[in-house]
């Protein structure tokens, strides 16, 4: 994917993930403002399938003020979503 349509996939499921009420205030973190600390903290947290060490320019993840929801973007080109289930209530 060009940096464009990677912005475009970015801007696109942020503006989506900030109209659904089950998701808290989403901030988009880009590959480049996380270090690695950050990025194993993120992995570990969220259970990532996917070190987020690996991430490069034009990816990211949107993450939930709560911290239960985690979007990894334009990965290997792809959306991935994740929900931590802190409250035991999704099934």
């Amino acid at each position: 994917m060009s940096s464009d349509e990677k912005r475009s996939v970015r801007d696109v499921v942020h503006h989506t993930l900030e109209k659904f009420s089950g998701i808290k205030r989403p901030s988009f973190l880009p590959s480049s403002s996380l270090d690695p600390v950050d990025k194993d903290y993120l992995y570990e947290h969220y259970l990532s399938p996917i070190p987020l060490q690996h991430l490069h320019e034009g990816e990211g993840v949107i993450i939930d003020s709560k911290g239960r929801f985690m979007s990894l973007l334009n990965y290997m080109d792809h959306l991935r979503l994740g929900l931590v289930d802190d409250r035991n209530d999704l099934f």
